[in-house]
């Protein structure tokens, strides 16, 4: 590839490099490559020496599961076959893959690093393959190679001030705290310990205590200010930033909810991997800020009226068609007029936990956005992971009532449009995540349904599916996904220290024939969508169209998850530059 990069390292320009000419000869082989002024030559080239010969006879096979795709909520785009690494990782640091809005650049963002680094995981763990555990160790070590030196991320995805945006920032702790679980080495460990630092020391206090910022900008209105008129096309949308001081908190801080339990999360995984208790305050006034802000109902009534009408507006086009001209105006008016202002009855009556259970993704921010709900439900299941004693149980029913209420009103307006797309894989997530906490057959029911939907828009399924997400089940307990024949067939691997589970979709429209290459669940007991079971009788397994099975062995789980041969890394960071060099 040819790309253009500014002084951050953002990428401005891209297109293939042309092959000027190639030369073969019994001594090796030569590419000409053809490049333009003020263009960098970017190629990714991988020397196997007669030792390591065992990777080409994995790079040229591929089982079903390697050949399916995964989707990145971050880039909102699909990874499917290895070599698409490489569409990521560029110049020795993760990009996303797609073009950031307003600006159109591409920039570096490690919640991509980590969502491919966990749909590697569940991969290496499936195949034994030790490719796998070779480019989770590149990645590993683009994320360290890119932290600054005060233990940053930055990404400059909207302004020239390159400011760190923290949901992408925990993308690397996150990250570095799996591989730590996994390889207790001490470059990971320092990485890890600064990344934590810097996220920890971007707070605010509210009358419920601490907050913990969305990005950089929101550490003073002058930033904020600066932001909108860089971005001058949010502001001709959404008018200036409106600061408030709802709930005691600074003015610039939009309180924006997911951002804040995902570090709250991530600073907790770490006190719990590492025994390092300095931000153990600071967790535990997140966690009662979370708690307050959920309790809050105030205004009921009112609440209950305007979020009907945000009902009606998410109510996807085909239905609100058939409406009577009337109600359909009514829905425009409600789209034009109340959406832009609901933040001002939540800046006067503060609270995010609406009638009918959908939670808003903040308070004072100028905008509504209702794909977040898919977001917000993913972070408080991980929040209820790792604090059990948290009453979020109510809270996560309704909010997944809320997007399969109304024959999954909710779920067809996500589905009708791209840019609302990556809410149906980001839900999907979050029922899994709901599926490895508790044996609800609703939780399988809506994860198989949501993944007949992922599969009819050809998205990805969510990177956490394979079983490869250390944040669920530590690396070192993980169960290899088995991997059936069919390409066509969907897997979930639901399997826990305690028992064996798969959940197996097919989102056809015909039966298809279950029979497995890799890993074959022996002595599971299966049981249909509908809950009938599998009688020996009718095997071999035979899954109905657009249907699933799911099976359960609860004998012993193998606790022989290995990185497949693949050595400790001991990770020997270079400095790398921030931009390029010729």
């Amino acid at each position: 590839m040819l790309r253009t990069f500014d002084s951050l390292g953002r990428i401005l320009l891209e297109k293939p490099a042309s092959i000027a000419g190639i030369r073969v000869s019994g001594d090796g082989m030569a590419l000409q490559v053809a490049t333009e002024d003020e263009f960098y030559l970017e190629w990714v080239v991988w020397v196997i020496p007669p030792a390591s010969r065992g990777l080409c006879a994995e790079l040229v096979t591929a089982s079903s599961l390697e050949r399916t795709k995964t989707f990145l909520w971050s880039s909102k785009t699909t990874y499917a076959l290895a070599a698409e690494l490489y569409l990521y990782l560029i110049h020795g640091f993760v990009y996303q893959l797609a073009r950031a809005w307003p600006r159109r650049w591409k920039f570096c963002c490690e919640l991509d690093a980590y969502e491919l680094y966990v749909w590697l995981s569940g991969l290496e763990r499936a195949t034994g393959k030790r490719l796998y555990g070779l480019l989770r160790r590149q990645i590993v070590c683009s994320v360290i190679a890119r932290q600054s030196g005060d233990g940053g991320w930055y990404h400059g995805e909207w302004t020239d001030m390159n400011e760190s945006h923290f949901r992408f920032h925990n993308g690397g702790v996150l990250l570095l705290e799996s591989a730590l679980s996994e390889w207790d080495d001490a470059v990971i460990k320092a990485s890890l310990a600064r990344g934590v630092q810097f996220v920890a020391s971007h707070t605010d206090t509210t009358a419920f205590g601490v907050w913990f910022l969305h990005d950089t900008l929101e550490g003073s209105a002058e930033l904020m200010d600066e932001m909108y008129r860089q971005t001058g096309s949010v502001v001709k949308k959404f008018g200036a930033w409106v600061p408030s001081r709802t709930l005691g908190k600074s003015p610039p801080n939009k309180m924006i909810l997911n951002t804040h339990i995902d570090t709250t999360v991530a600073l907790h995984r770490y006190r719990r991997l590492t025994g390092d208790e300095r931000y153990s305050v600071q967790v535990d006034s997140a966690r009662a800020a979370t708690r307050a802000l959920l309790e809050l109902r105030p205004l009921e009534w009112v609440y209950r009226i305007a979020y009907s009408g945000v009902r009606m507006v998410l109510l996807p086009a085909s239905e609100a068609g058939r409406m009577p001209l009337l109600i359909r105006a009514v829905r425009r008016l409600l789209r034009e007029y109340l959406l832009p202002n609901l933040f001002r009855l939540k800046r006067a009556f503060p609270r995010v936990v609406m009638p009918g259970g959908f939670v808003d993704r903040h308070l004072s921010h100028i905008h509504f956005d209702g794909n977040y709900h898919a977001v917000n439900v993913v972070d408080l299941a991980r929040l209820w992971r790792q604090f059990p004693e948290e009453k979020l149980e109510p809270v996560l029913n309704d909010a997944v009532r809320w997007v399969v209420g109304g024959e999954r009103a909710v779920l067809r307006w996500w589905s009708e449009v791209p840019p609302r797309r990556f809410a149906v894989v980001a839900f999907a997530e979050a029922l899994y995540h709901l599926c490895m906490l508790r044996r609800s057959p609703d939780d399988r029911r809506y994860l198989a349904e949501t993944m007949m939907q992922v599969e009819d828009l050809g998205l990805g399924l969510p990177p956490s599916l394979l079983g490869g997400n250390a944040e669920i089940i530590p690396s070192a307990l993980q169960v290899a996904c088995p991997s059936p024949t069919n390409r066509r067939l969907r897997i979930a691997n639901l399997s826990t220290p305690e028992r064996q589970e798969w959940l197996v979709v097919n989102p056809t429209q015909e039966e298809c024939l279950i029979e497995w290459e890799a890993h074959p669940p022996r002595g599971a007991l299966w049981t249909r969508g509908d809950g009938s079971v599998v009688a020996l009788s009718e095997f071999p397994l035979r899954v109905a169209a657009r249907s699933w099975l799911i099976g359960v062995d609860s004998s012993p789980t193998p606790n022989a998850a290995t990185s497949s041969g693949m050595i400790s890394p001991a990770f020997a960071i270079h400095e790398y530059s921030q931009a390029p060099t010729q």
